[in-house]
């Protein structure tokens, strides 16, 4: 069925675009149809701009709204421990208040199903290795600048922490909160105004910056571009909660292992 002629050429033939239903968000197939295929409402060309325009504010009121409430946490924090702690709260807050009333949208990145061993194999063999190769040029490239090195559980048990802590904070907090952010919500809105590939880069630089370590920046983006590119490919947010979990664990068994040597 052809496209009808009450929707914008720009929309019903850019393939690098998700064009969805403005009001199931049903994914639909191109050549537009005339009427949703699920929710049976007509589409026509305003409604379609409507969720474009809908998109752009909640994916940049999102972006800016994010980095801002970071930038202004990690500024008051007074010690490594307490800008992980704030740090935490107000991203998984934030992206909670985001989330939650689009939450029939982002569901569908969350469903176990489709879900491929071998992949997930791959993911959970891959990931540690990762995690090493990024100790080892941390300790080289912090050690070579700052003649120093920071061990994670140090700032964890001078406050009385610990391992555990630090595996919540660390580990499943970013796991959980940082894909559903980058990877769920905001690059869910994205798409539906930029090319795939745009998509990509803005989640993976964002991602990046918002741990506030430039010497970092050398690891951080390819392992944010690798859990994108993971989200892209399958459309699922599993595997990169996986990697993410598994990599940002294995970094804490490591820290936690080199500290008592």
């Amino acid at each position: 069925m052809a496209a009808p002629a009450s929707i914008p050429p720009s929309v019903s033939e850019n393939t690098g675009k998700l064009s969805l239903c403005p009001h199931c968000q049903a994914v639909l197939s191109l050549p537009l149809p005339t009427h949703c295929p699920v929710c049976h409402k007509p589409l026509t060309a305003s409604n379609q701009a409507g969720s474009v325009i809908k998109a752009r504010w909640l994916a940049y009121g999102f972006l800016f709204g994010l980095l801002g409430l970071l930038l202004l946490m990690h500024a008051l924090a007074t010690t490594p421990y307490y800008s992980v702690m704030l740090g935490d709260v107000v991203l998984s807050v934030f992206v909670l208040a985001f989330a939650l009333p689009v939450r029939k949208e982002l569901a569908p990145l969350l469903q176990r199903k489709g879900i491929s061993t071998k992949v997930l194999t791959t993911v959970l063999v891959l990931t540690p290795l990762a995690a090493g190769a990024v100790m080892l040029l941390e300790r080289f490239i912090v050690e070579a600048l700052f003649k120093d090195i920071y061990i994670i559980d140090e700032a964890f048990d001078n406050r009385g922490a610990g391992f555990s802590v630090a595996v919540i904070l660390i580990a499943i907090q970013p796991a959980v909160f940082e894909e559903l952010a980058f990877r769920g919500f905001l690059f869910t809105y994205m798409g539906r105004f930029m090319s795939p590939r745009y998509v990509l880069w803005v989640t993976t630089l964002t991602f990046a910056l918002i741990h506030f370590n430039w010497v970092g920046l050398v690891w951080l983006v390819p392992l944010g571009y690798a859990f994108g590119w993971l989200r892209q490919r399958y459309n699922t947010l599993l595997y990169s909660m996986v990697a993410h979990f598994t990599y940002n664990f294995s970094i804490i068994m490591l820290h936690f292992f080199l500290s008592k040597l």
